[in-house]
């Protein structure tokens, strides 16, 4: 039990409970954006900022209201101001890293792009070179370009790294919600 009279008790109770609650807000979060697929963009380098609204009842079950496409970011009160400084400076990190990990890719591309052009002027493979690039091009990290251990977004799906959908959702649905 985590609460006694509506109160969280002991510190391993808190942290044992806050751990629960963020295992159901990335599942919840997890299936409403698998129900949405078809309307969200799939494309490299977009993304969304999405507001996803939830409340607790007195035994502290969740329940998701809603999800807000385009949530709002202007706040007048300071800590909702500082938390949402700190959520666009983390996004921002991590666009970045993203990119830049992008572009090393791409100029390794080029050169190598380059390099057989010059050697096979008549015999260019277009096809594997287009295959190249799309790799090249893909939204995924170099291993010097990590985010930082601080930043505060975490992630609960990535098409990027996975051969099938189950595995993209990075064990946050249980294998029944994909017919297995």
């Amino acid at each position: 039990m985590y609460y006694k009279q509506g109160r969280l008790v002991g510190e391993e109770e808190k942290r044992a409970f806050l751990e629960n609650l963020r295992h159901k807000f990335k599942t919840a979060i997890a299936h409403i954006i698998r129900m949405s697929q078809s309307v969200l963009e799939k494309r490299s380098g977009s993304y969304r900022v999405m507001g996803f609204d939830f409340m607790l009842d007195q035994n502290l079950n969740l329940w998701f209201i809603e999800a807000n496409n385009a949530p709002q970011m202007s706040q007048t009160e300071k800590y909702r101001r500082q938390f949402t400084e700190i959520l666009i400076r983390d996004a921002l990190e991590i666009e970045f890293a993203l990119l830049r990990s992008r572009m090393k890719r791409v100029r390794e591309f080029v050169q190598i792009a380059a390099e057989e052009y010059r050697m096979k002027l008549e015999d260019w493979d277009k096809e594997a070179l287009r295959e190249m690039f799309k790799e090249a091009n893909k939204e995924k990290w170099e291993p010097e370009f990590k985010v930082s251990s601080t930043n505060t977004w975490e992630k609960i799906i990535d098409f990027s790294l996975s051969e099938n959908e189950e595995s993209a959702y990075l064990g946050n649905l249980d294998q029944s919600c994909f017919g297995v």
